[in-house]
C-alpha cells in the first residue's frame, strides 16, 4: 500500500546484478529503478498497468517502500552488510531476504510529519548582507530527485546547484527563494547546515519502516531502517557523542551498589534476596531490549533430592555504561536505586503468586513490537514467550517429572512380571 492509500501489485523476478547504472549512466539506487522499470506494476483498484510516468511522479517515500519490497523478494542484488550488536558486540548479518515482504502490506504509518520550516544550526549569509536562520523544505518525487541520485553516484557529496536543491526539496532559505541565489548561499554555508538539510530530507522522504534484526548470540533486538542503504547516513561524530565524563569502573560501580542497596532493601522490608553485579553481556527482555536489572528465583536440587531456593537481583554493568555513552551522563546513584527498587518489587509480587508488574512489562513489549513490526512479529514473540514458559516449567519440575517417570516405568514393569 502506498502513502496515499492506493494498492498496487508488483511482479518482479530475482536479480544478481550489482550494477547501479540506469539508462547507461551511474545512478544511486539504479538497480532498484531498473528493477521497477522492468517489473509489472498494476493499480490494485483499476487493474491498470502503471508505467514510466507513474514512477517519475512517485513520491520518494513510496519509491523507497517499493525498493524495500524488491529487496525482500530478491529482485535487487545487495552486497552483504554486517553490523555489530549493541549489547554483546557480536557480528550481525543483515539480510533483507530474511524480512517478510508481507509486512509491507500494512498501511504505512504516517508518523509525525516534519515541519516545512527547518531551524538552521548556523546562520546563513544571504545577498545584500541579510542573514537566514531557517530554511523551507518539503517532500519530493522520484523525478525531482534523479539529478541528486545521479550526483550521489559520482561524488560523495555533490555541489549544491538548483537542480540538486530541488531534489533535496529545498524551497527557500530565509526569505530568499530564487534557486540560483539559494544554491549559492547554501554552498557557502558551514557543513553543519548541509548535514541538517540531509537529515530533514530523510525525515520527509523515507517511509520510516524498520526491520527486526535479532542478535543470534544474546537475543538483543535491533531496529534496522528499511530499505538500506539510504541516500545519506549520519556521520560518525553524531553517532556517538563524547560527553567528557568517564563512566565509573566496574569496581567503583560495585561499590556504589553496595552503598545504595541497604537503604532500598530496608525501605521495602526485604531480606534474604541476594544482589550481584554482572559485568558480562546483559540479559534481554521479551522485546530484545538489554536489561538494566533482573529478578529471578533460582531453584536447584542436589543429589539427595533437596531443593535449594535463592532469590536473586542482578544489575548489568554494561547496560548502565551504554546508556551513559549514548545518552550522556545521568544521575547514576538514582538510576541504581530505582533499578534495585524495581526488581525488589518484582520479588514481593512473586511471593504473592502473581506479578502484575511482569504482566504489564510483557504487554508493553508486545504493543511495542506490534507497532513497529506488525502482528506477524507479535505472533513470533508469543511463540518465544510460550517456549520460555515451557522451559521454565520443565526446569523447575524436572526432578518431579523424573520421579513420576521412574514410577510409571516401575509400574509397567511390575504389570509385566505379574
Amino acid at each position: 500500500m502506498l502513502g496515499d492509500g492506493r494498492w498496487i501489485t508488483v511482479a518482479a523476478g530475482p536479480s544478481a546484478e550489482y550494477n547501479d547504472e540506469f539508462d547507461g549512466a551511474p545512478l544511486r539506487f539504479g538497480r532498484a529503478l531498473r528493477a521497477l522499470s522492468a517489473a509489472r506494476l498494476v493499480d490494485g483498484e483499476t487493474g491498470t498497468a502503471l508505467g514510466t510516468d507513474f514512477l517519475h511522479r512517485l513520491p520518494m517515500r513510496d519509491f523507497h517502500r517499493l525498493r524495500d519490497l524488491l529487496q525482500r523478494i530478491g529482485s535487487i542484488a545487495l552486497e552483504p552488510d554486517d553490523g555489530t550488536c549493541r549489547n554483546c558486540d557480536a557480528t550481525l548479518p543483515f539480510r533483507p531476504l530474511d524480512s517478510d515482504p508481507r509486512d509491507l502490506e500494512r498501511p504505512p504509518s504516517p508518523g509525525v510529519q516534519p515541519e516545512p520550516t527547518l531551524v538552521l544550526p548556523r546562520r546563513v549569509r544571504l545577498p545584500r548582507g541579510e542573514i537566514a536562520e531557517f530554511l523551507t523544505m518539503g517532500p519530493v518525487s522520484l523525478g525531482d530527485t534523479l539529478p541528486l541520485l545521479a550526483a550521489l553516484a559520482r561524488d560523495e557529496r555533490p555541489k549544491l546547484t538548483p537542480r540538486i536543491l530541488r531534489g533535496l526539496g529545498v524551497v527557500a532559505v530565509g526569505t530568499l527563494s530564487q534557486p540560483v541565489l539559494v544554491a549559492r548561499a547554501l554552498e557557502r554555508a558551514c557543513p553543519s547546515v548541509r548535514r541538517a538539510i540531509e537529515a530533514r530530507y530523510l525525515e520527509w522522504n523515507h517511509p520510516g519502516t524498520v526491520g527486526p534484526l535479532v542478535c543470534p548470540a544474546c537475543g538483543a533486538l535491533h531496529e534496522v531502517p528499511t530499505p538500506w542503504p539510504r541516500e545519506f547516513e549520519p556521520e560518525a561524530e553524531f553517532e556517538s557523542a563524547d560527553h567528557g565524563e568517564a563512566f565509573p569502573s566496574l569496581e567503583a560501580f560495585e561499590d556504589l551498589v553496595e552503598r545504595i542497596a541497604p537503604a532500598v532493601y530496608a525501605r521495602r522490608g526485604v531480606r534474604h534476596v541476594s544482589l550481584r553485579v554482572d559485568p558480562g553481556v546483559p540479559a534481554t527482555d521479551l522485546a530484545g531490549e538489554p536489561l538494566l536489572g533482573s529478578y529471578e528465583p533460582l531453584r536447584d536440587m542436589d543429589d539427595a533430592g533437596y531443593t535449594r531456593l535463592e532469590f536473586c537481583v542482578t544489575l548489568y554493568h554494561r547496560t548502565f555504561e551504554r546508556m551513559w555513552h549514548e545518552e550522556g551522563p545521568y544521575d547514576l546513584d538514582e538510576e541504581i536505586r530505582e533499578t534495585i527498587d524495581h526488581e525488589l518489587e518484582h520479588h514481593l509480587h512473586h511471593l504473592t503468586g502473581y506479578d502484575p508488574l511482569d504482566a504489564d512489562e510483557r504487554a508493553e513489549a508486545r504493543q511495542t513490537l506490534r507497532r513497529l513490526y506488525g502482528d506477524r512479529t507479535l505472533a513470533r514473540l508469543a511463540m518465544r514467550e510460550a517456549a520460555e514458559d515451557v522451559i521454565a516449567f520443565l526446569s523447575a519440575t524436572r526432578w518431579l517429572l523424573l520421579i513420576i517417570a521412574v514410577g510409571v516405568a516401575a509400574s509397567v514393569m511390575l504389570d509385566r512380571w505379574r
